[in-house]
């Protein structure tokens, strides 16, 4: 059944904490398994290309679930929904040219580091209080990256700053976020990100895309749709519970991504890529339930904390 659009100044309806961690394991599942078509599809396609179906994935998502979540409006702030747009247009751009490159886990585990950047960030341009634990937060976070992408050692690979980019420009997209809550409602805002960012990355990957043979087609719309949906369920597992309480869950997508990388690639994290991760995560779920004790409003993402 269809409902109205939600006022971005009323809390997220917190009905149902076991549904909220059914639809965010849905959500974590579907992200990691997204990445591994998204592998596959790398093999051909430019990046630019593999995020233009991503997007094009979820604008036919929500195309469909719309009825049933409510119905967006005009922007009040169009501006920052450009703001907002261009930080996700970058977060999928970025990771995808990492997953080129990268294993599968290690990607996933660097990208994931965008909660850091936001306490930084909100710090920086939305000259939030960030008292001492936050930044040894901050901290420990960067440190998890290190001991991912160890520069500096034969292990280093350049493409993990594209997955380092990836997580700041999704930080940004938050901060644009924060603001746009106070007069736009998620479906408007979810709405004008897709809009944005099909749009601009139509100019850039249409132009030069070859015709998917029909076994690469199958492996593109799997991922698209599969992303697509992984995007509505964490929307949806947000208005089921608190953000703060489903973080722990949402960074399961890093024990699926190494499943999924252990499983199809062959590919298993040293013991340094572990310790990273592990410190990635922890910092990551911290600096989140901190986030929402001092901003409740504010801590609604629409999407879950990676790209």
């Amino acid at each position: 059944m269809a409902s109205s659009p939600d006022s971005a100044e009323d809390p997220p309806p917190a009905t149902s904490f076991p549904k909220g961690v059914a639809l965010m394991l849905a959500a974590a599942t579907c992200f990691a398994l997204s990445d591994v078509f998204a592998k596959k599809a790398l093999l051909r396609y430019s990046g630019v290309e593999v995020a233009w179906f991503r997007y094009a994935g979820m604008a036919a998502v929500l195309a469909i679930a719309a009825p049933w979540h409510g119905l967006p409006g005009r922007s009040a702030n169009p501006g920052l929904q450009i703001g907002r747009g261009a930080g996700l247009i970058g977060a999928a751009l970025f990771y995808t040219l990492a997953l080129a490159a990268l294993p599968l886990a290690e990607a996933s585990a660097i990208a994931f580091a965008s909660p850091v950047f936001v306490t930084l960030m909100s710090a920086l341009a939305l000259r939030e209080r960030v008292d001492r634990t936050g930044w040894l937060v901050v901290v420990a976070g960067f440190v998890g990256v290190l001991l991912v992408m160890r520069p500096g050692s034969a292990a280093f690979q350049p493409a993990a700053l594209f997955a380092l980019a990836s997580a700041a420009s999704w930080a940004g997209a938050i901060v644009f976020t924060r603001k746009s809550f106070v007069s736009d409602s998620v479906a408007t805002t979810t709405a004008y990100s897709a809009t944005i960012g099909l749009a601009a990355l139509s100019v850039l990957a249409l132009p030069a895309m070859p015709m998917p043979t029909p076994g690469e087609a199958a492996t593109l719309a799997a991922m698209a749709i599969i992303w697509g949906f992984a995007q509505w369920f964490a929307l949806s597992a947000f208005h089921q519970a608190e953000a703060s309480r489903l973080a722990p869950f949402a960074y399961l997508q890093l024990v699926f991504a190494i499943g999924f990388s252990h499983l199809i690639f062959a590919h298993v994290p040293d013991a340094w890529a572990f310790a990273g991760i592990a410190v990635i995560v922890a910092s990551g779920v911290i600096a989140g339930v901190r986030a929402r004790r001092r901003a409740p409003v504010a801590n609604r993402p629409l999407l879950p904390p990676g790209p």
